[in-house]
């Protein structure tokens, strides 16, 4: 008889067991580690577009405050300029104000020099044009010296006429 032939059943041991656990085991790590993995790559990449994000606001608004910069240097430049310019006007009014000045005091100095001394001495301190009425008034008036005009042919009036006296007295206080 021919023995039989008995298969052995596979019978597992405990190593065999253990180890197929661990495979087991080790795919299911291996399978979360991947979508830990792919969860970690997908969040950095988020992360970097973010970062790119804030660095492109960020040179964005660099180059904005330099243009502001550059345009409050412009500002600065052009205000420099114009105190330079107001400067140079402010020294020429200064001159004109100064020859102005020197001229009013050299015409003061040669009105007192038209009055006597005590007078002078009085008035020392006097402003040109309170000088120009003092003097206007020292001086003698043009009527009280000057004759009147003599008239002569068709102007000569006949003061024997009453009519002719208001026009007569009128010309000679007024010299036509």
């Amino acid at each position: 008889m021919a023995e039989p032939t008995t298969e052995k059943p596979e019978v597992k041991t405990e190593n065999e067991k253990t180890e197929n656990v661990n495979v087991e085991g080790l795919i299911k790590k291996k399978e979360e580690l991947l979508a830990e993995t792919k969860a970690a790559k997908e969040k950095a990449r988020a992360l970097e577009e973010k970062l790119l994000e804030y660095e492109a606001a960020k040179k964005q608004e660099e180059q904005k405050r330099l243009e502001e910069q550059g345009k409050f240097q412009e500002l600065y430049t052009q205000s420099e300029t114009e105190k330079n310019e107001l400067a140079k006007a402010k020294a020429e009014l200064e001159k004109a104000v100064n020859s102005f000045k020197e001229a009013e005091e050299k015409e003061r100095k040669a009105l007192l020099e038209q009055l006597n001394d005590e007078d002078r001495e009085i008035f020392k301190d006097a402003n040109k044009m309170q000088l120009q009425a003092l003097i206007k008034r020292k001086e003698p008036k043009d009527s009280l010296t000057t004759p009147p005009q003599q008239r002569t042919g068709k102007d000569k009036l006949d003061f024997t006429k009453k009519e002719n006296w208001d026009k007569g007295i009128l010309d000679a206080v007024f010299r036509k």
